[in-house]
Order: structure tokens, then C-alpha cells, then sequence
């Protein structure tokens, strides 16, 4: 069952990117942390947002409720599922139900340190997508070595599009936001990527729809954005971490203490997990190894920033690794949170919800 909380109207005169709604998905586990980043984007965003439960448990979900009712451009939505959906899934769920011009999603890791571009949000007219392309993406398809290529032309994590050029786009070739190995696109498609020089193994989510959604001439429109922030990876760090959803052997090992000794033995079991053979080279997959293990890395820095700032604890020191380009993003990141929470941090945590972070919430979907 679906549950919408605020519709609000707008008024006449009120046009433009206020009639605008940015789809911000949040899954299970992450509501607590990720949640506070939407002051930052009604400060400096001039649109509406609507707060996605995916797999949340009904606390998460109480909460985003009862976050929404405290602006005329927040409203919530919960998608009809117990489980997480695929984000890819649940974007064409979210696009298949929006009558409006436009559609449009946010990750919910983003944080904004300043003015979204007006042209990002403005009414389209002139191509049939924007994608933004934030400054400091700090682990993103950039540094994965499968996806890095593509990103430049359109990313994954805040885009606006057509909605009726979508919609008729997907109707006819049965392509949506979902993730694709080049085996499973059809042969047209194929051609028409090998043409523009954009042939790779894999696409990331909304990546192929994106990119043949244009004309063969055309390329997405991207607006940079250097005053957002996207952390990039957290949910999906953060979803492997609840117990609900691992199996037995990743309970257990979950549940040995210090991270270093789970990681080892999570080495141990990777050892003996047949290899994937869908395309890219040893040193490809070596290096996206590398990717995936600093993405692990920074959300668990960024998970230990969020719960030092709402328990009033000393903040962690950020992480230090090999990649001096990442360290620098995880500071800049580590300021705009830590500034977006002296601002809205108290009435966020005490003013919407208090008893949702008094405690933990629990994450087997119990009250």
C-alpha cells in the first residue's frame, strides 16, 4: 500500500522549477543519517522533494512521514515493498507514476553547500534531459574503472528529464533505469553506442536509458554543480550491514568484533566465490576491487561522522588512504556536513521525531 502524506497546492502564479519534484530515495538503515541532508537542499534548491521509503522499517518511515509535514515541498512516499527495491527498479516504479512534465531523482547522499544551478532545475525545452555532475563526488562511477568513461556523459545520482519523451522512450524499447551488461542490450542499440564510441561491459543505473534517450547527435546536457556533495556508496554499504538481509555466514561474520577481523574473513569467503565473467580485464577487475574496498572505507568514516554529530561526541579523524584526490573530498564532505548539522542538526533530531533518535532504530521492521 502506498501512503502520501503532503500534496501540497501550488499557488497560480508559482511556475518553473517549483512545480518540480526531485524523487530522494532513502533504504533501510540510512533514514537516520542521510535524512538531514534535505535542509540543505531546501535552502539552496527552489523545487519540491519527495522522500521514498524503499525497504524502510516503520520507524524510518514514520519519520520521513512526519519530516515531510514540516514543509509545503516535502512529501512522502513509501514504495509497496518489505524488501529494498533495486534502485533501478524503483526509479521506473516512481516514473511510471508521475504525470507531470518532468521527472526527476536525487540521491539521498548528497548534501548541498550551495545554490543548485537554476538551469538544472528550469522547465526543458530544448533537449530532452540535464544531468548534474557534482564537483565532488567522492566515490563515484569516476573512480570505478568499468564505469568511468560513461560518467562524463551522464551520471546515476541527480537527474531531470522529459517525463513524456521518457515515458513514450520506455513504452517502445522496453529500456528503463535499470542496470544492463552490453549482452543484454538488443543489437540496434548496440550499433547505436558502438557509433557514438560508448560500447563498455556495463552501464550503471539510469546510464543506458540516458544515453540513447537522446538523439544519436545528441549528447545529455550536463550543468556542473560544484556546491553538491554526494558521498556516494552509503546506502549501498549501509543496506549489506543490515543483518536482515545477509545471510547466515554474513550474520556471523557481522557480528565478530572490529572491522579488520570481518573484513578478513569476508577476504576469506570472496576467495571462494566463483568469479563473475561479465567483461573487463584482471587489472579492470583488480582495480574495481580497490574501488569497492575505499568505497567500503569512507561510508564506514561517514557512518561513525553521522552518530559522533547526533550523540554530541567527539567526531572522528577522516580517513587517510593512498589516494590524496579522495582525502580531500572526504574533508570538503566532512565540512559541509558538519556545517549543515550546526545549522539544522538540533531541530532535525529533536523537533520532527524525537523518539527515533533516542535510540537505534531496530532494523527488522519491528516498532
Amino acid at each position: 500500500m502506498l501512503h502520501a502524506t503532503h500534496s501540497p497546492t501550488l499557488a497560480p502564479n508559482e511556475t518553473g522549477s517549483r512545480e518540480l519534484t526531485l524523487n530522494v530515495i532513502y533504504t533501510r538503515g540510512t533514514v537516520r543519517s542521510l535524512s538531514l541532508f534535505i535542509w540543505s537542499m531546501l535552502d539552496h534548491a527552489d523545487c519540491r522533494f519527495r522522500l521514498v521509503a524503499n525497504g524502510c522499517t516503520s520507524e524510518e518511515m514514520a519519520f520521513l512521514r512526519r519530516l515531510a509535514a514540516h514543509s509545503p515541498r516535502l512529501s512522502f512516499l513509501a514504495l509497496p515493498t518489505k524488501l529494498v527495491m533495486l534502485h533501478g527498479q524503483a526509479l521506473n516504479y516512481l516514473q511510471a507514476r508521475t504525470d507531470g512534465d518532468r521527472f526527476g531523482f536525487l540521491d539521498s547522499d548528497i548534501i548541498a553547500a550551495e545554490r543548485l544551478p537554476a538551469t538544472l532545475l528550469a522547465p526543458l525545452a530544448e533537449c530532452t534531459m540535464r544531468c548534474c555532475f557534482p564537483a565532488s563526488v567522492i566515490i563515484g562511477p569516476d573512480l570505478d574503472p568499468m564505469t568511468a568513461l560513461v560518467e562524463p556523459l551522464c551520471c546515476t545520482y541527480l537527474a531531470v528529464y522529459d517525463n513524456h519523451a521518457l515515458t513514450a522512450f520506455i513504452r517502445s524499447t522496453g529500456i528503463g533505469f535499470d542496470k544492463y551488461l552490453w549482452s543484454e542490450i538488443p543489437g540496434q542499440y548496440q550499433q547505436q553506442l558502438t557509433g557514438l564510441g560508448l560500447e563498455r561491459a556495463r552501464y550503471d543505473t539510469a546510464q543506458l536509458l540516458t544515453l540513447l534517450l537522446a538523439n544519436p547527435d545528441q549528447r545529455p546536457w550536463i550543468v556542473p554543480a560544484d556546491g553538491l556533495v554526494h558521498i556516494g556508496g552509503f546506502s549501498q554499504i549501509t543496506g549489506k550491514t543490515d543483518p536482515s538481509r545477509m545471510t547466515a555466514i554474513k550474520r556471523a561474520v557481522h557480528r565478530l568484533p572490529g572491522a579488520r577481523l570481518q573484513d578478513a574473513m569476508m577476504s576469506v569467503i570472496e576467495m571462494f566465490r566463483p568469479r563473475r565473467q561479465h567483461g573487463g580485464t584482471e587489472p579492470e577487475w583488480e582495480a574495481r576491487r580497490r574501488y569497492h574496498g575505499q568505497k567500503k572505507v569512507v561510508s564506514r568514516y561517514f557512518g561513525a561522522l553521522f552518530d559522533a554529530l547526533i550523540a554530541g561526541d567527539r567526531l572522528p579523524d577522516p580517513p587517510r588512504t593512498t589516494d590524496s584526490r579522495l582525502d580531500g573530498r572526504v574533508r570538503r564532505a566532512t565540512c559541509a556536513i558538519v556545517a549543515s548539522f550546526e545549522r539544522h542538526g538540533v531541530r532535525h533530531t529533536t523537533g520532527i521525531h524525537p523518539d527515533f533518535y533516542q535510540r537505534r532504530p531496530s532494523l527488522d521492521g519491528s516498532c
